[in-house]
C-alpha cells in the first residue's frame, strides 16, 4: 500500500482497518511519506505527489515483497477479501479488477456510488518480477527527461499504455541535440506489455474525497447501495 499521507487521520485509520480486514492475514507492506504504524512500513520522506513518486513508492514496496504475486493498494481505496484471494491465470499479463466503483465522500452526493470501467494501478495484481521490470522502465523514462503526455488516461499503468505513445520529451535538448536524442533510443524498449481485466463478484471502492491525485470522474451509472458495502455512510460510521 502506497500513500502520501494526505488523508485526514481519522479517515486514514478507518481505511487501514478495512485493508487489514480484507488482507485476511496476508502480509501488508506500506510505503509512506511519513512514518506509519501499519504493516511493514517503509518511509521514503516527503517526495511529493507526481507520477515519479507514485511509481517509486509502488516499486519500493514491490521490491520489499517476497511473494510471486503482488497486489497494489492505494490509501483511499477499499477492498474485499475476494480481491486479494484472486490469482492470475497468465503470469505474463498485468491483471486489473474492473469491478470497482467510485464512491463520493463529502458534499451533497456523499455516499453515492458510480461506475466507470477502467484499469487503475490500485486494482492491479500481477507477478512481482514483471512489475519491477515494467515500472523501472517508466521511472527511467521520467528520469531521462520524458514526461507523461497530457490527456493520457490514468497514470500510464503497466500494460495499459504503450510507453512510446504515452511519454513525450520534456526537454528541448532531446529535439535539438541529436546525440542526446540517440542516447534515448532504448528507452521504452520493453513497453509492449499486455493488460487484461478480471472481475470479482464483489466490488472494490475508490473513494473520491476531493484530494485524489487522479482528479474527479463523471459517470452515468450510479447506485445508493452495493453488495458487501451496503449504504456507504452507514458502513463507514464516522
Amino acid at each position: 500500500m502506497y500513500t502520501d499521507n494526505s488523508l485526514e487521520p481519522k479517515f486514514e485509520k478507518r481505511l487501514q482497518e478495512e485493508l487489514f480486514k480484507a488482507a485476511q492475514g496476508k502480509r501488508i507492506i506500506t510505503v509512506s511519506q511519513k512514518p506509519m504504524d501499519f504493516g511493514r512500513n517503509i518511509c521514503v520522506g516527503d517526495i511529493g505527489r507526481s507520477h515519479h513518486s507514485l511509481f517509486t513508492q509502488a516499486l519500493i514496496g514491490v521490491k520489499a515483497a517476497k511473494t510471486k504475486y503482488i497486489a497494489l493498494a492505494e490509501h483511499d481505496c477499499m477492498y474485499t477479501p475476494e480481491h486479494f484471494n484472486w490469482r492470475p491465470t497468465n503470469d505474463r499479463i498485468f491483471w486489473y479488477n474492473v469491478n470497482h466503483w467510485f464512491v463520493q465522500w463529502g458534499g451533497s452526493r456523499s455516499g453515492q456510488y458510480s461506475y466507470f470501467r477502467r484499469k487503475p494501478m490500485s486494482q492491479l495484481i500481477c507477478t512481482r518480477k514483471m512489475f519491477i521490470r515494467a515500472v523501472e522502465e517508466k521511472i527511467s523514462m521520467l528520469e531521462s527527461g520524458f514526461e507523461i503526455r497530457k490527456g493520457q488516461p490514468g497514470a500510464c499503468e503497466p500494460g495499459v499504455c504503450d510507453n512510446r505513445k504515452a511519454f513525450v520529451s520534456a526537454k528541448e535538448k532531446w529535439i535539438a541535440d541529436k546525440a542526446a536524442l540517440a542516447a534515448t533510443k532504448d528507452v521504452g524498449k520493453e513497453s509492449k506489455w499486455t493488460a487484461k481485466a478480471f472481475r470479482t463478484v464483489l466490488p472494490n471502492l475508490d473513494i473520491r474525497h476531493g484530494g485524489n491525485f487522479s482528479g474527479g470522474r463523471k459517470t452515468s451509472e450510479v447506485a445508493d447501495t452495493l453488495p458487501y458495502w451496503g449504504n456507504f455512510i452507514d458502513y463507514m460510521d464516522l
